[in-house]
């Protein structure tokens, strides 16, 4: 109850009633809504934060089948958009990544594959991630709320 104002919270989207936050300058998000640029190709969504069309295709074959590369984002599966803006927000270089509900509408294959790209590229950030799903191995230093 609460993660997602929480998350809004914290990236400056809401207010808190109380409190705030400090010492990190940079979010990214993933949000429950895709967000992604519907007429835009899967490429392109990745190439606006990237920079580099080449560099986006090779990180998106990681989670995709490369035939979705050039497709609209409005073509895609919900479960194809949401390992989009999982890419996006973990490519995005931000001090923080906020997950909310990443693994929705993913099958167990591609939630694993999901899964796997998270704690490949999470590096030394912090990393927030709200879900109702376990992940199949935790990730390191898990705080349950």
């Amino acid at each position: 109850s609460g993660k997602t104002t929480f998350f809004r919270c914290l990236c400056g989207l809401e207010r808190p009633e109380e409190g705030g936050v400090s010492g990190i300058d940079t979010f990214s998000v993933q949000f429950q809504e895709d967000r992604l640029c519907e007429d835009y190709s899967v490429v392109k969504n990745l190439e606006m934060v990237l920079g580099d069309a080449a560099q986006a295709r090779e990180i998106l074959v990681q989670l995709l089948p490369e035939e979705a590369l050039e497709q609209p984002c409005r073509e895609l599966s919900g479960g194809m958009k949401r390992r989009v803006s999982l890419v996006r927000a973990m490519e995005a270089g931000a001090q923080c990544v906020l997950l909310d509900e990443p693994f929705t509408g993913l099958d167990e294959e591609n939630r694993k594959k999901a899964e796997a790209y998270i704690r490949q590229k999470a590096g030394e950030r912090i990393l927030m991630l709200a879900t109702h799903i376990r992940p199949a191995e935790e990730l390191p230093q898990t705080v349950r709320m």
